[in-house]
């Protein structure tokens, strides 16, 4: 997608602007931070940005935003390009919102559900796509600011069409330099994470994990606390830290194995972003789950590659030898993030004791391929992804996981109907393993 503010930057370092667009942005994403945390704690005292802090500071008459902010945009517009490219950051982002609604509808109708809203909002943003231009986004943004203009005149402040257009806009780059700031699969551009420990004198790069694969092992120091926003819990610093990018099942699951001995060393990936000292836990402890059909592997110990197929050209790969398998997902829909197109794997390990088979290593991670390797991934299992770093979200080791647990549910199974799309694929593989 195209990225407002590294255009906007790029424009001002070469004009030498004196406008320090960067400076601004980091100390109000700083604000924003401390304002979510303050949210997290239950503090809700500033009404006006309950719309987004961006919008507050706005409402609010801040000097930045409605000073030198907004002037840049007020001159971006009238710079050789710049319409196209925003109307290029909109229309990929009206396409981004088509395809999320109609995965929802999809997935409703799959459930013999019709979603009126999910459908109305693809028919009304095909409408915009059809018959889209600058107007039209301009037109559109002024429709859709018309409960920030009262709010505005409320306060006594008159607000043009135009303004309102700037600030949409204004939106957009802020929204693209966040995404910079705090990345789905890079480093952040500001740890506060790290600040915060490195504040309490413990350095993060002394766990091996973490200096390896950004993961936090879970020693005495943590206890794994799985709720509706899992967290670790930090028995000295008496703080939360979220579990970023691991399902809240599978930390419940991990943390069930790791209570009844199966699991002996395990770490997560950690949210750099919302911590602080003393943060609460606010979500929602989970109860146990519903989980899936019982499986049984028979079959493990024999060398075998496995490909399976669905109607929509999504695939499966199975990769197992006489020690380890791996699961990897390849779907017709994929994700792309940062011109690479990404994939999961779930990769463990095995050994025999006595006459049962235990999971001594299990990880998760994202895969990065470029196009070409992608391509050849397709009909090749060694393929490896190598346009980007591997990406870990937990790492357990030196364990000994049954395949089966106590109320007879596959251990593997689980782990994966939690982590890939495809679900009739992985029952198809399943079932041939009973």
């Amino acid at each position: 997608m195209k990225n407002l503010y590294q255009m906007i930057a790029l424009v001002d370092h070469n004009a030498g602007s004196n406008i320090d667009i960067q400076g601004i942005f980091e100390s109000i994403y700083r604000e924003e931070r401390d304002y979510s945390l303050d949210l997290y704690k239950g503090n809700f005292g500033k009404p006006n940005y309950q719309f987004g802090y961006l919008n507050g500071l706005h409402i609010d008459g801040d000097s930045r935003v409605n000073g030198a902010l907004m002037a840049r945009v007020c001159s971006l517009v009238e710079q050789k390009g710049a319409k196209d490219d925003i109307l290029k950051r909109y229309r990929e982002e009206l396409v981004r919102d088509r395809y999320d609604d109609l995965r929802r509808f999809q997935e409703a109708y799959s459930a013999k559900y019709f979603d009126h809203v999910s459908f109305h909002r693809i028919k009304h943003t095909s409408d915009r796509l059809e018959n889209l231009s600058f107007e039209s986004m301009e037109e559109y943004f002024i429709e859709i600011s018309g409960i920030l203009r009262e709010i505005l005149v409320h306060e006594g402040r008159s607000v043009s069409d135009a303004q309102l257009v700037q600030f949409r806009i204004l939106r957009m780059i802020y929204d693209d330099f966040c995404k910079i700031m705090n990345p789905v699969f890079d480093k952040p551009s500001i740890n506060f994470l790290e600040e915060f420990y490195a504040s309490n004198g413990v350095d993060l790069d002394d766990d091996s994990e973490y200096s390896h694969y950004g993961l936090i092992s879970i020693s005495d120091r943590y206890d794994i606390k799985p709720s509706t926003q899992s967290k670790l819990y930090d028995k000295i610093l008496k703080t939360h830290i979220f579990i970023k990018n691991v399902e809240n099942e599978i930390v419940y699951i991990i943390n069930e194995l790791k209570n009844d001995g199966s699991i002996v060393d395990v770490a997560f990936r950690p949210d750099s972003q919302y911590v602080t000292g003393s943060f609460p836990d606010v979500s929602i402890v989970m109860e146990e789950l519903e989980r899936g059909k019982i499986f049984v592997l028979s079959d493990l110990g024999s060398p075998d590659i496995a490909k399976l197929y669905s109607e929509e050209y999504d695939n499966l790969w199975i990769v197992r030898t006489d020690s380890e398998i791996t699961f990897e997902e390849l779907c017709s829909e994929f994700v792309v993030y940062d011109d690479c197109i990404v994939t999961q794997v779930l990769h463990l390990q095995y050994k025999l004791h006595g006459s049962e088979y235990f999971i001594h290593h299990l990880d998760h991670e994202y895969i990065f391929y470029t196009i070409d390797e992608y391509v050849e991934r397709q009909n090749n299992p060694y393929q490896k992804g190598e346009a980007k770093k591997r990406y870990k979200t937990f790492k357990i080791d030196n364990s000994k996981i049954p395949f089966t647990m106590k109320d007879g549910i596959s251990t593997l199974y689980t782990f994966l109907h939690r982590i890939f799309a495809n679900q009739k694929l992985l029952k198809e593989y399943f079932a041939r393993m009973i």
